[in-house]
C-alpha cells in the first residue's frame, strides 16, 4: 500500500516523509492487513483524505478536531463530525448545529451539511481518520496521529492566521503542536450528550473564530452556510 497516492496533490510533499519513516511504513502495513484479512473499515478508503482535498495549508482558516470516525455504517464521510445530510444526524452534529443556532440565532436547515464550511476555508480533521464498524476508537492504535500532526503542524506553521477549536479532552491534547502568534488556539467540552452541558453551549467559539479573522483582514466564516 502507497498512501501517497490517495493523498490529494498538495499535501503529498508535506506527508511524503513522514509515509516513508518506519512508523508511517508499518501505519500503511496495517491497514493492507485490515483491507486484505477483515475490510472492516469505515468511511471507504476514497473518503480517507476527504478532509484535506478542498483545502491546502494557506487557505485554511478555522480547523475543527475531532477524535475519530463515526462507526456506524453509512456514517463516516472523512470530515470529522459531518454526514451526509440524508443520514440521521448523530447526537454530536445535532449539538454542533445547536451551538450554530445558540451563536447566530437562526437554526440551520434540514439540509445542513457541516462539510460546505470547507469552502470557506474550515478543515473538518479527525486525529484518526479510520474506523471498525460499531468500535469506537478501535483503529486509535495504528498510528493514523503521525499523519494527522503532521497535517496540524503544517497548517499551524502557515503564515495564514488559523483558529483551532479543540473539542474535547482528546482533542485537546494537540494544544501545544499548534500554539503559535499567529494562531488562536480554543477549547471547549466536546459536543457528544455525555459532556456538551458541561459548557459546550457556552463556549462562543464560533463569534470567537470571527471576530480573530475579521481583526486580521478575513472574512468571518457564515457558519449556516451549509446547504
Amino acid at each position: 500500500m502507497n498512501l501517497l497516492n490517495d493523498i490529494p496533490e498538495a499535501w503529498r510533499d508535506i506527508l511524503a516523509g513522514t509515509l516513508s519513516s518506519d512508523a508511517g511504513r508499518l501505519l500503511q502495513q496495517r491497514l493492507l492487513e485490515l483491507l486484505l484479512h477483515d475490510g472492516d473499515i469505515l468511511p471507504p478508503r476514497r473518503a480517507w483524505f476527504s478532509a484535506l482535498r478542498a483545502l491546502t495549508p494557506a487557505a485554511t482558516r478555522v480547523v475543527i478536531l475531532g477524535q475519530d470516525p463515526y462507526h456506524g455504517i453509512g456514517q463516516a464521510t472523512g470530515h470529522a463530525f459531518a454526514v451526509e445530510p440524508s443520514t440521521p444526524t448523530p447526537p454530536s452534529l445535532r449539538n454542533i448545529f445547536k451551538l450554530i443556532e445558540l451563536e447566530s440565532g437562526t437554526q440551520p436547515s434540514t439540509s445542513a451539511d457541516l462539510s460546505k464550511l470547507e469552502r470557506q476555508g474550515v478543515m473538518l480533521l479527525n486525529s484518526v481518520l479510520t474506523v471498525a464498524s460499531s468500535k469506537p476508537g478501535s483503529h486509535s492504535q495504528l498510528g493514523w496521529q503521525l499523519v494527522t500532526d503532521c497535517v496540524l503542524d503544517a497548517v499551524a506553521r502557515d503564515p495564514n492566521p488559523t483558529v483551532f477549536l479543540l473539542w474535547g479532552a482528546e482533542a485537546q491534547r494537540k494544544s501545544e503542536l499548534l500554539q503559535a502568534d499567529h494562531n488562536l488556539v480554543l477549547s471547549a467540552p466536546h459536543p457528544s450528550p455525555l459532556s456538551a452541558y458541561r459548557g459546550f453551549f457556552q463556549c462562543g467559539h464560533l463569534a470567537a473564530a470571527n471576530d480573530f479573522l475579521t481583526t486580521r483582514g478575513y472574512p468571518a466564516i457564515d457558519w449556516l452556510a451549509l446547504s
